[in-house]
């Protein structure tokens, strides 16, 4: 299933365009339409190659965009001396326009969290298919503000948390980044993969 669909349908998510000028370092917003159409061209051309080169329907596909910077952030409550997460959001900043997203659980209890790999496909998703970026990232860069309880409310953070570090007491990446595989639309058997950089929170 699309991960948009199944964000919609499963997570509850809704997502927002908007139509401003982009604050990612390395926006594209200058360049005219041809110069545009030709960077899209040169990144499809190359990708319809790197598909026919897979030997194997395992094979995985590296993003072929620069950097993605993705704002995250949960609301949450405690009752009965239990957290329970009211929705997820993020914030998504590419080289072309910037996309928001909310994310609601079925309900606030530990069990029905969610996960951040469901949910980052989502986000790269809506950004590649409202023009925010031009290609899935080769790279997202998850920031927040306090990442340390944030991170706590998803349910897939036993998964990588060995991989995050300290920094001055705030969680960061600081060996190697976090790899995710994101679902490849065109063909279904193939994934992207992309790394996720988490910055201090």
């Amino acid at each position: 299933m699309n991960p948009i669909h199944n964000a919609i349908k499963n997570m509850g998510a809704e997502f927002r365009v908007y139509d401003t000028a982009t604050s990612h370092p390395d926006a594209l917003t200058h360049l005219s339409d041809d110069e545009l159409g030709e960077r899209v061209a040169d990144i499809y051309n190359a990708r319809n190659i790197e598909l026919m080169e897979l030997s194997s329907t395992k094979g995985l596909l590296t993003g072929r965009g620069g950097h993605l910077y993705i704002g995250y952030d949960t609301e949450w409550r405690e009752e009965n001396h239990h957290l329970r997460t009211l929705s997820y959001q993020f914030y998504a900043v590419g080289e072309l326009g910037e996309v928001s997203a909310v994310f609601f659980p079925p309900s606030g209890r530990h069990i029905d969290r969610l996960a951040l790999k469901e949910m980052l496909p989502a986000v790269i998703e809506k950004a590649r298919e409202t023009g925010c970026i031009i290609d899935y990232p080769e790279q997202v860069i998850l920031v927040g503000f306090f990442l340390r309880a944030d991170l706590a409310m998803l349910s897939d953070l036993v998964e990588y948390k060995t991989e995050l570090g300290n920094v001055g007491g705030k969680i960061a990446t600081t060996e190697r980044p976090v790899d995710f595989d994101v679902l490849y639309r065109r063909i279904d058997v193939q994934t992207l993969t992309s790394n996720t950089e988490v910055i201090c929170g």
